[in-house]
């Protein structure tokens, strides 16, 4: 994969869960392209979806410029847990059975993340604190459960993968929240754009 520019992500998932597997750009599928190069890029992403609140960033950001080494551990866990969530999103999106093993990958991060969650006094009532946002454990178990809520929700059946994965293997996935679950593309922009214009040169050179 090749290093990614220093620039906003493209948030077209609709979910957290969906937008952090989409930190593969590119052709996901074919030609892969790495969003999250370093430590920081994951950080900027998790600042960006609201994962990480603005000082949990900062503070983040920080502690990986005194540790590199304990970064680029957490930025390798990440990737490898975004990579086993993909696999099992996909696999339930293209109505597969799904993989024991990424299954019981998001359920031990989903356990771990629960146990490290607070009950807390918060304006006149108790609430459930986010896991901490610790070096070793940045963004993973905030995007852990985020896809637990979403794999055992109703939205499930709405997650799609983007028109253009058979084609040009795109393989990104979004939340169809249109009202007659129409949408085939991850970017219309892009993807959709795209395969318009394949189509019109085809039927071009069919006519010729």
């Amino acid at each position: 994969m090749t290093p990614s520019p220093s620039r906003p992500f493209e948030l077209f998932g609709g979910h957290p869960a969906l937008d952090f597997v989409n930190t593969v750009g590119g052709k996901r599928l074919v030609q892969p392209r790495e969003d999250l190069h370093r430590f920081q890029d994951l950080v900027a992403w998790a600042a960006q979806t609201g994962v990480l609140t603005a000082p949990e960033a900062k503070a983040l950001g920080r502690e990986a410029l005194a540790h590199p080494a304990e970064a680029e551990v957490a930025l390798e866990r990440a990737r490898a847990f975004r990579e086993s969530l993909y696999r099992l999103l996909l696999a339930l999106v293209e109505g597969e059975a799904p993989p024991k093993e990424e299954l019981s990958s998001l359920d031990a991060e989903v356990r771990k993340a629960l146990a490290s969650r607070r009950l807390r006094a918060e304006g006149g009532a108790c609430t459930f604190s986010p896991p901490d946002a610790s070096l070793s454990d940045s963004v993973v178990p905030r995007v852990a459960l985020a896809a637990a809520e979403l794999l055992t929700s109703p939205q499930l059946k709405r997650v799609r993968v983007c028109g253009a994965t058979a084609s040009e293997g795109c393989g990104w996935l979004f939340l169809d929240e249109t009202r007659n679950h129409s949408r085939r593309w991850c970017d219309m922009a892009t993807c959709g754009n795209q395969h318009k214009a394949r189509r019109h040169y085809a039927r071009v050179r069919a006519k010729a």
